[in-house]
């Protein structure tokens, strides 16, 4: 990547090292792909949603209803979503 955020790989800078031997500032960056777990996702959202609004043990109930089969479900949604 160059100072104006043009994003160039190794083989175009390589391959055009004149170019970019003119004083130009290069950066380097790397592909960072999101990793969201379905299970914490659930958890999480449950967790808040007792915290501000149900009654008590209803965190227990639900988190032991959720299966397997559930978070799979959620899981395949949630990658979908990531692979676009």
């Amino acid at each position: 990547m160059d100072e104006n955020s043009n994003v160039y790989t190794v083989e175009e800078v390589k391959n055009d090292l004149k170019y970019f031997a003119k004083g130009k500032k290069l950066y380097t960056t790397i592909v960072y792909h999101a990793s969201i777990d379905a299970r914490t996702v659930l958890e999480d959202s449950f967790e808040s949603e007792y915290e501000n609004n149900m009654y008590e043990d209803w965190i227990d109930f639900i988190i032991n209803d959720i299966t397997d089969e559930d978070v799979e479900k959620v899981q395949a949604v949630i990658d979908e979503i990531l692979s676009r």
